[in-house]
């Protein structure tokens, strides 16, 4: 068996499922919150895409419902569009000491609100697209998106379901014409995501939690003065 017949056997195989009455009815309810959380955050000027299992439909009851603004705001323009009843935890994560420095708004009703605290990449911004992203308009009018999963198996939607093909069987071009991302993009997340699943992950390099009234950015700027790499990635991406 070579590589390529290892992998896709390993990740599943092509498949076509069909959505019962319930999940429809799940799909649905995840995507009212969606709306209505993202709604908010447009009516104040911040646009915001839903991305991942909520985007494609592939929903589940353990699923989360992922949201992502694109653009760097002061964090406080963000908190004010939510209810502070509504605020679970408040949080800033960094993957790896070179990527994306974003802050996490974890409310009732298993949403979570991400946002850069560092100009984020073409390719940072891609990743999100990759997963299938939805934006405001699209949510109303019913629209899902094609993407990757974490099985790394592409879920195509369908009119009954979706469709879901291990990545290893579609090309880089016919992914990125898919999802709408470049296939540069396509080529380096596959590479990322195929060594994730291979050798796991090691956890979030940065993962701290805030308390009572700080800020995110305040915070932030407490962790660069004792972190250099910290510091270096915020000043080469204009932060701050």
């Amino acid at each position: 068996m070579n590589w390529m017949r290892r992998r896709t056997a390993e990740m599943g195989s092509r498949r076509e499922v069909r959505y019962s009455e319930e999940h429809w009815k799940l799909l649905e309810l995840l995507r009212t919150r969606a709306r209505q959380t993202m709604e908010r955050l447009s009516d104040n000027g911040i646009e915001s895409l839903a991305f991942g299992s909520i985007a494609r439909g592939d929903v589940t009851p353990k699923s989360d419902i992922d949201l992502f603004v694109r653009e760097r705001i002061p964090s406080f323009r963000i908190e004010l569009c939510i209810e502070e009843r509504e605020i679970l935890a408040r949080v800033i994560t960094q993957a790896t000491p070179f990527s994306l420095i974003k802050g996490h708004l974890k409310l009732t009703g298993t949403i979570d609100i991400s946002f850069p605290l560092i100009e984020p990449t073409d390719s940072e911004i891609d990743f999100h697209l990759l997963a299938g992203a939805v934006n405001t308009r699209e949510l109303e009018r019913s629209e899902r998106k094609s993407g990757v999963d974490k099985r790394l198996m592409l879920i195509r939607p369908t009119r009954e379901g979706h469709i879901e093909d291990p990545i290893t069987d579609v090309s880089s071009g016919v992914l990125a014409r898919r999802i709408g991302v470049s296939q540069r993009i396509v080529d380096e997340r596959r590479r990322v995501l195929t060594r994730r699943r291979r050798v796991g992950t090691t956890g979030m390099h940065l993962e701290r939690w805030l308390r009572g009234n700080e800020s995110f950015e305040e915070v932030l700027s407490d962790l660069m003065k004792r972190d250099a790499a910290l510091r270096r990635c915020v000043h080469q991406r204009g932060g701050l």
